[in-house]
């Protein structure tokens, strides 16, 4: 009985040493949890039996316990190493299955497929969330892989522009903007069929105060620079006004029909040469006169005599002279217009004859110069208002739109859709930042802030993850972009896991079913980015308890030396 005794105590502290070894070749694997070996006595005796003069049969290994205790943390430059300071376990999926496995081991990577997993390609699961981070589901039938971007960061069109400004009030004198808006009319030239300028326009200096620059983007991402012209117009009421350009191009604040001018190159007005003479068809009266155009053939014209009785009559004859002529003699002198451009028109009348009498006139060749004829399809206005009080505080109520001033979206003409859209208007807002726009007696104009809600397209930059577990797509426009939440899960018995290697574990019956949850909710630790977490195996208790085992293991083998000696000594009875 001794031997089978003393054997189970070999047999014990073997795993004894075993379990010490195992933990001792473990102390520098990331996540692992180190392990106990429990023993427990073996005691035979009958259901009748006396068991105070029973003696026990050995000793058994009755449980390997591991010890989920928390590891300390090490500290490392790969944003995609996490530790778990707390409870909990990241939850696992191997590829291709439903299986979900339970890991300490937070050491990641991306794979080939841009997913992040571990180095046996299990997949890290997240908790899906909107686009402001917030978890959609925290069942772990609702988790999916953490899923890499391999595309660029979407662009965003500007459509408002907030800034805050400090302008001078000691000027040397109010400016009018009539010179500005010609300048920007000049260059608007009744726009295009989409409302966009013609031309650019660099506006004379002494045509305003001060000016300032903000670069914003249009639905593809590409950048555009709008300039902002301020003048003040009225020191007395202390009101400035602003105007915009993008790109060079003027920005209306707003746009209307296009009104059409005539062709004044090709207005002939007889004012002067028929003073008071009434051209009203009324008989009597009657006046002949001749006409030529550039050197055409002369056209002899007989008003109320012949077969002109009134302006309409009169018209294709003119017309066949200057193209799109008309004939107005409402005003008591005979005025011809057209509205067709071209060049001046060189106009000759003479032998003018009124009621049988000659008139007297200086015959000969007139020119009508000037600009031809135009035919906006849009007309711009242009005023934006700043107004402020005696204080230098700007005066909402008595501000173009509150501050906010509206321009019409501008068309980059690239493509891109225009800028300021989808709304109807592109927005200044001179008021966004707290409405601390001033006037000051002293210093010069400055900006205080200035920001716009438009970027680029970006490309990825790296991951953030934060202590929650969320982790964020960095993009270099600036932008970021929520991708998952970490998922967590934690066991009522994390003893009862069955251990699978890899430093991962199965949920069992005795584990009880996986409790899901988010980093720092309810019992679940927090997440630390950048960092792993070490073994939890204290080395020099290790080695105490190997020394330990080792005297454990000599003494069942003296036990075992001395049961020998003793049967050895029954047998050489004689």
């Amino acid at each position: 009985m001794s031997f089978s005794i003393s054997l189970s105590g070999l047999n014990a502290a073997s795993s004894d040493l075993s379990v010490t070894s195992n933990n001792i070749a473990n102390v520098g694997t990331t996540g692992f949890k180190g392990s106990r070996a429990e023993f427990a006595d073996i005691f035979a005796a009958s259901s009748l039996g006396s068991t105070s003069k029973a003696i026990g049969d050995g000793v058994v290994l009755s449980n390997v316990s591991q010890q989920f205790t928390q590891g300390n943390l090490e500290f490392t430059e790969n944003t995609l190493d996490l530790a778990i300071t707390g409870e909990g376990f990241y939850v696992m999926r191997e590829q291709g299955t439903n299986d979900l496995i339970y890991t300490r081991a937070g050491a990641f990577n991306v794979n080939q497929n841009g997913i992040i997993a571990n180095s046996a390609s299990q997949v890290l699961q997240v908790f899906p969330v909107d686009v402001n981070g917030i978890v959609t589901t925290t069942s772990l039938s609702g988790t999916i892989p953490l899923q890499v971007p391999n595309t660029v960061g979407t662009p965003q069109g500007t459509t408002q522009v907030d800034i805050n400004l400090s302008f001078p009030s000691d000027l040397p004198a109010a400016l009018s903007t009539a010179a500005l808006d010609a300048e920007f009319d000049a260059a608007y030239g009744g726009g295009d069929a989409t409302g966009h300028a013609i031309s650019t326009v660099a506006p004379n200096p002494n045509n305003y105060h001060t000016s300032t620059s903000a670069t914003v983007f249009d639905s593809q991402g590409n950048s555009h620079i709008l300039t902002m012209y301020f003048v003040m117009n009225n020191d007395l009421n202390n009101t400035w006004e602003a105007r915009a350009t993008m790109d060079g191009y003027p920005m209306p604040n707003s746009i209307g029909p296009g009104v059409p001018t005539p062709d004044i190159a090709e207005e002939y007005t007889g004012t002067t040469a028929l003073p008071a003479f009434p051209i009203d068809y009324t008989a009597p009266n009657t006046l002949a006169f001749d006409i030529a155009v550039d050197g055409g053939a002369v056209q002899s014209i007989t008003l109320n005599g012949g077969p002109y009785a009134n302006s309409a009559a009169l018209d294709p004859v003119i017309s066949g002279l200057i193209a799109g002529a008309t004939v107005d003699t409402t005003s008591g002198s005979l005025v011809i217009t057209s509205d067709t451009p071209g060049a001046a028109s060189d106009i000759v009348i003479s032998n003018v004859v009124a009621s049988g009498a000659a008139v007297d006139i200086v015959t000969g060749t007139t020119t009508v110069a000037g600009a031809a004829a135009t035919n906006p399809l849009f007309t711009p206005a242009w005023a934006a208002a700043l107004d402020f009080d005696g204080a230098g505080v700007l005066q909402i109520a008595t501000s173009t739109n509150g501050g906010n001033i509206q321009f019409a979206p501008f068309d980059p003409q690239n493509g891109a859709n225009p800028i300021g859209s989808p709304n109807a208007t592109f927005n200044i807002d001179f008021t966004n930042q707290g409405n601390t726009i001033t006037q000051e007696a002293q210093g010069s104009f400055s900006v205080q802030s200035l920001s716009q809600d438009g970027f680029a397209t970006g490309r990825l930059s790296g991951l953030e993850i934060d202590d929650e577990g969320l982790v964020r797509a960095s993009f270099t426009n600036g932008q970021t972009t929520a991708l998952g939440k970490i998922a967590l899960a934690r066991f009522d018995n994390p003893q009862g896991l069955n251990q699978i290697g890899n430093t991962s574990w199965v949920e069992t019956v005795s584990s009880g079913q996986a409790v899901s949850g988010e980093a720092g909710t309810g019992n679940f630790g927090l997440i630390q980015a950048g960092a792993l977490e070490t073994s939890n195996v204290d080395l020099t208790a290790q080695l105490v308890k190997l020394i330990t085992a080792q005297r454990n293991f000599q003494a069942n083998s003296k036990a075992i030396e001395t049961a020998n000696t003793i049967t050895q000594t029954i047998i050489n009875i004689r």
